[in-house]
């Protein structure tokens, strides 16, 4: 039996103990040699979607280039949105419609009976209503992590991305397992 020193900590060691008891680096009995700790063998990363720009694996999420580690994911769901462009056009012939439509309605009720004013007000605020209320659906992947959420996806297509929300939730409860 000698006493050596720990070449994690110079700590002053028995050739016989098989860690440490400063640091905790293990020793091997054999040659006194000190050995670093050995860790669980990596899972092998395996590839459970590819479509599009988005990749899921067993390890991570990749969305056009972006890498998000499943370990450090904590939340992935998606939301629905209305189309914006589609809103603001509907808004827009909304604004546009308002005054054509009181004009209209002003001659309508004055002396000078015109229709024509008031039916191209009326028009324009009924498909401004149209745009804003059937604008095209727009979903998102979310993507949460301990810092932030992010819309990662932006799709038209609901099926697609409750596909990959399933397949994202899947693989994180793989790894925690």
């Amino acid at each position: 039996m000698a006493i050596v020193a720990c070449p994690e900590c110079n700590g002053k060691v028995s050739s016989t103990v098989p860690a440490c008891p400063h640091c905790g680096f293990a020793m091997t009995a054999q040659s006194n040699v000190a050995t670093a700790p050995q860790e669980p063998p990596a899972k092998q990363e395996v590839t459970l979607y590819q479509d599009r720009g988005v990749t899921v694996t067993s390890h991570r999420l990749i969305v056009l280039g972006e890498s998000y580690i499943l370990s450090h994911v904590t939340s992935v769901s998606s939301i629905y949105t209305r189309s914006i462009p589609s809103i603001i056009f509907g808004v827009l012939l909304l604004f546009i419609s308002f005054p054509i439509l009181i004009a209209g309605l002003t001659l309508f009720l004055s002396d000078r009976i015109q229709f024509g004013p008031f039916l191209l007000g009326v028009g324009l605020f009924a498909i401004g209503i149209l745009f804003v209320l059937a604008g095209r659906p727009v979903y998102y992947l979310v993507v949460g992590t301990a810092g932030a959420e992010k819309r990662a996806i932006k799709d038209r297509s609901n099926e697609r991305i409750s596909k990959i929300v399933g397949i994202v939730n899947q693989a994180v409860i793989a790894r925690n397992w």
